[in-house]
């Protein structure tokens, strides 16, 4: 799609395979294939369409940066950043060796997922949950994370990552800054 947003002459396979170290056709037309079908692209002359020129604007790969589009589009822009942020990262979730660990750590992914046995929900309630608690007397936080089996640095870098994408966002005028 970068290929595509400097609005060189030609198909992104004739364009891309003339790079010095070109990836496969078979890469490229997958990536046009997938473009296309995300609206991104037109199909016969492989332009970025208006819905191209703005993922081309957010620093994700196309599907995470529609799934943010389409969160502001429908008033869901801060479910979508955090579930962006856990896509374009690891899960907040520790993978404890020990077996019966494990089963408390998967009860407990469970339990953030209300039941649904959806990871993004998972993640996104875990977020949520260990950001609503206070900083300070007695760190709630980490002790939320070490009960729940959350990693608090992937939970910081999601948060960083979330006001890297809320700050593309703005600047590209979808969405107001809001502090998070």
């Amino acid at each position: 799609m970068q290929a595509k947003a400097l609005r060189l002459p030609g198909r992104a396979l004739d364009v891309l395979t003339s790079l010095p170290e070109p990836p496969s056709a078979a890469a490229i037309e997958a990536a046009v294939s997938t473009l296309v079908r995300l609206g991104a692209l037109t199909p016969a002359e492989e332009t970025l369409t208006p819905l191209g020129r703005l993922l081309v604007e957010l620093p994700l790969e196309p599907r995470l940066a529609k799934l943010l589009l389409l969160g502001v589009c429908f008033g869901a822009a801060d479910e979508a950043l955090t579930i962006a942020a856990f896509l374009a990262g690891r899960s907040p979730f520790l993978v404890p060796t020990d077996p019966m660990e494990a089963r408390f750590m998967d009860a407990s992914k469970l339990e953030f997922a209300d039941g649904s046995q959806s990871d993004h929900l998972a993640a996104l309630n875990a977020y949520r949950a260990y950001f609503e608690l206070p900083l300070g007397l007695g760190d709630p936080r980490g002790e939320l994370a070490a009960r729940r089996f959350l990693c608090v640095r992937t939970l910081e870098e999601m948060r960083s990552l979330k006001r890297q994408l809320l700050e593309q966002l703005a600047d590209a005028r979808l969405l107001s800054r809001l502090p998070y």
